[in-house]
């Protein structure tokens, strides 16, 4: 079957490996650039700037917010899991 021209050299994203960040959301861990603790100016700076502008995920679940991770789309994901816990999950799921 012949693919439509459109999609012949696009290039394939890896398959999506979804990690928890806690109270049932999921993140695709292939698409963040970054994992963030919330405590700075400049981070706040970014979830506040993110909210602005429509691009904040939060997934805190009214919890404190512990870890912030950036995705390759531009979107700012509010977690209430902590980076090495998170960290720590993807590593678990590599490992087997």
């Amino acid at each position: 079957m012949n693919q439509p021209a459109l999609y012949r050299n696009t290039p394939r994203l890896p398959d999506p490996e979804f990690v928890s960040v806690g109270f049932g959301g999921q993140v695709a861990m292939n698409r963040v650039l970054a994992l963030l603790t919330p405590d700075t100016a400049p981070v706040r700076r970014l979830l506040h700037d993110a909210r602005d502008k429509g691009l904040l995920i939060d997934a805190t679940y009214g919890r404190k917010t512990r870890a912030v991770l950036v995705l390759d789309t531009g979107h700012v994901l509010a977690a209430a899991l902590t980076p090495d816990t998170i960290t720590g999950r993807y590593q678990q799921k590599q490992s087997r």
